[in-house]
């Protein structure tokens, strides 16, 4: 099938918008036909709206025919402003957050930490319990370094009801225009820069408060300090007079409240 042109649709508003580019072909019957890209395909089934293939076994979604080039346009471009008749049903802030932690050990009978539950020096093991972990597994066959990883962020999630039923979730950042009066840690964690998603897994979340914002807020300076009191002693030289000082790692430091502020 000869392709005669590339023509392109775009539906929605100026922020908002839906924009599909295709090559357009001549069948044996002089009809105009395109399949879509497969990577537009995946974007318009999300919003729940079903595409045909050209009938085929092992055809591709996103096929279109049509008696003119005109009517081919028409039906694509139906086909995507069914993506956009939509209503919001819900709209709300939320925390979507990540914690993961990587560890393995043992507990032995008198409830202290061991490596390994071969370990004897400190007792004799719990199997009971058998080995403990984080959040992340990690063992013998699948090891990884022990620490902890942390990721928050303030959405504006909205949810969004389609003509066929089927529902779509958005998560958009908030602005600052969108600050209210007495929202200081929401200020707080919305500007919190060099940070990323943890590959792998997906978020969690719960309904902003400020007393839940404060909880993450209070988290990350936690994180913070950690970090600044091992970087203190990374190198051996550190290490060798902090184990000789008798002093150990402490996160225990306190820092008086901010002031409430409206914005």
């Amino acid at each position: 099938m000869p392709k005669v042109t590339t023509q392109k649709v775009k539906v929605g508003e100026d922020n908002d918008y839906l924009l599909v580019s295709y090559d357009v072909n001549v069948n044996v019957e002089g009809e105009f036909t395109t399949t879509l890209k497969q990577e537009d395909v995946k974007i318009i089934e999300s919003y729940g709206v079903n595409l045909k293939t050209n009938g085929r076994s092992n055809g591709r979604k996103g096929y279109f025919k049509a008696s003119t080039l005109w009517d081919l346009k028409t039906e694509i471009k139906t086909t995507l402003e069914q993506c956009y008749h939509r209503k919001l049903k819900e709209q709300k802030t939320v925390i979507r957050y990540r914690i993961d932690s990587a560890c393995s050990f043992g507990f032995s009978l008198n409830g202290s930490i061991i490596p390994n539950l071969g370990w004897g020096y400190d007792g004799q093991p719990d199997l009971k319990t058998g080995w403990q972990d984080g959040v992340t597994r990690s063992n013998a066959a699948w090891p990884e370094p022990a620490g902890v990883q942390f990721y928050v962020e303030i959405s504006d999630k909205k949810t969004w009801t389609y003509p066929k039923g089927n529902e779509k979730t958005t998560y958009d950042s908030i602005k600052e225009s969108d600050y209210k009066q007495n929202c200081y840690y929401l200020h707080w964690l919305n500007n919190i820069r060099s940070i990323r998603q943890p590959k792998g897994g997906s978020l969690r979340e719960i309904d902003y408060t400020e007393e839940r914002a404060r909880f993450f807020v209070d988290f990350y300076k936690a994180i913070c300090k950690l970090a600044m009191t091992v970087k203190q002693f990374e190198e051996p030289e550190a290490i060798i007079q902090l184990a000789e000082s008798g002093r150990y790692l402490s996160t225990a430091m306190s820092e008086e409240e901010p002031e409430i502020i409206e914005l």
